[in-house]
């Protein structure tokens, strides 16, 4: 049994005594990981360009910069080359999808830091009403005439606000949970 089993379990026997003998919820161990730190019961796999090739996928969140709608984040890595895209929806269970946003680039590695340096930054409206709000005042980008299902790409990202580069933190554990900083990612095939 591993240090973090053992936790676990331990973390499992303080709630059934908390709470009157009844078992702790998935909740309350995930409350008592993250309080301590623990991100996976999985063990951690090292990180290089074999063990991230894929599409991995985030849970259905709200958004924190734009706390009007929910995202989903789709991360593939292939070689030397990352597509980052997040699409948006209106609804907690990201089934009205809003928009999209791609971003594409390099990335290197060095132990558990990934540097990115995008190339290309994607959107894509797909409701009325975010082609709309995109063309008014100055424009999303500057630019005025965006359409639903009609796809605008730029690779000057500070026009549209975005940073060419990013830095973050990254770590694997087991065979399909990923970390990049504190965002959980999912593997799939």
């Amino acid at each position: 049994m591993n240090i973090i089993g053992l936790l676990l379990g331990v973390i499992a026997a303080i709630s059934v005594l908390a709470t009157g003998c009844q078992p702790a919820t998935p909740g309350q161990i995930e409350k008592a990981r993250t309080a301590m730190g623990i991100k996976s019961d999985q063990p951690k796999i090292e990180v290089n360009k074999l063990s991230l090739g894929g599409n991995w996928f985030g849970e259905c969140v709200r958004d924190v910069e734009k706390d009007e709608f929910y995202r989903q984040d789709k991360i593939a890595f292939s070689a030397d080359f990352i597509d980052y895209s997040t699409e948006y929806f209106s609804d907690s269970s990201c089934t009205h999808k809003m928009f999209i946003q791609s971003l594409t680039g390099y990335f290197q590695l060095d132990g558990e830091k990934v540097s990115v340096n995008y190339a290309n930054l994607s959107v894509l409206p797909e409701a009325s009403i975010i082609a709309a709000s995109f063309n008014q005042f100055d424009g999303f980008c500057a630019l005025k005439d965006w359409e639903i299902g009609k796809i605008k790409t730029f690779s000057n990202l500070e026009i549209c606000g975005f940073k060419s580069t990013l830095n973050a933190k990254i770590q694997r554990y087991g065979v399909n949970e990923l970390y990049l900083d504190d965002r959980k990612l999912t593997l799939t095939k």
